[in-house]
């Protein structure tokens, strides 16, 4: 993988999506709420626990760490999510660190972080990609702290709509949920343990699935927590 392919961010989410009022989610998504609070929520000094998420989009999941008072991290590539996202923040009276810039290339030290949420960001992208990113993850990720990661399945129904790229990944869709989106990785099992455990202790794997009864058609994602063992 060549340096331009490791920074690259697919701009159709800026002028295609965000910058269309296209996704822009108010609400956190559950599932990784329920674990993050396990670990966290009874911390004596949430000001103290720092959590960042990679490719924050408008901000729903910012929004929610932030109001609970944690030290709240986000990276975005596209301005105009940014922009929505601060401006959420900035009319409720919360505060977060908020960088425009690429997954790619966090802009933060090592061992820095306590947890990082990866809501279907990181899936977007081309496995070679999706590795550095990995990486990148890993080093600033403190030494028994807990990565959430979402990722899209081989049994998701929209891979009939796409052309695929023979690494896992797919793009061009002509139809569905990913039309005019771009680069989609869809990730088998294996594909977990060959992205994942040799960098992380995976805790669990749960795969989530919906279907709807009178079309047939499944949408599915693995929800994978991990810990940054020695």
């Amino acid at each position: 993988m060549n340096k331009a392919e490791a920074n690259q961010f697919n701009t159709r989410w800026e002028t295609d999506i965000y910058a269309q009022g296209r996704q822009i989610n108010r609400y956190p998504f559950p599932a990784y709420i329920g674990p993050f609070l396990m670990l966290f929520g009874g911390a004596p000094d949430r000001g103290k626990i720092n959590v960042l998420e990679v490719g924050c989009g408008a901000g729903n999941n910012i929004w929610f760490f932030a109001r609970e008072g944690f030290a709240t991290h986000g990276i975005e590539g596209s301005a105009s999510a940014l922009a929505y996202a601060g401006n959420r923040l900035t009319a409720e009276r919360l505060t977060a660190d908020l960088h425009h810039g690429n997954i790619q290339s966090l802009p933060f030290g090592d061992e820095t972080m306590d947890f990082i949420l990866d809501r279907g960001s990181i899936t977007h992208n081309t496995r070679p990609v999706i590795e550095a990113t990995i990486d990148e993850v890993r080093r600033v990720l403190k030494q028994g702290g807990t990565f959430f990661s979402q990722m899209f399945t081989t049994d998701h129904k929209d891979m009939k709509f796409a052309r695929d790229l023979a690494d896992g990944s797919a793009s061009d869709f002509s139809g569905g949920y990913f039309a005019g989106i771009g680069r989609t990785f869809f990730a088998s099992r294996a594909n977990l343990d060959q992205l994942f455990d040799s960098k992380f202790e995976i805790q669990s794997i749960e795969r989530e699935s919906h279907e709807n009864a009178l079309t047939g058609h499944v949408s599915a994602v693995w929800n994978i927590m991990m810990r940054k063992a020695g």
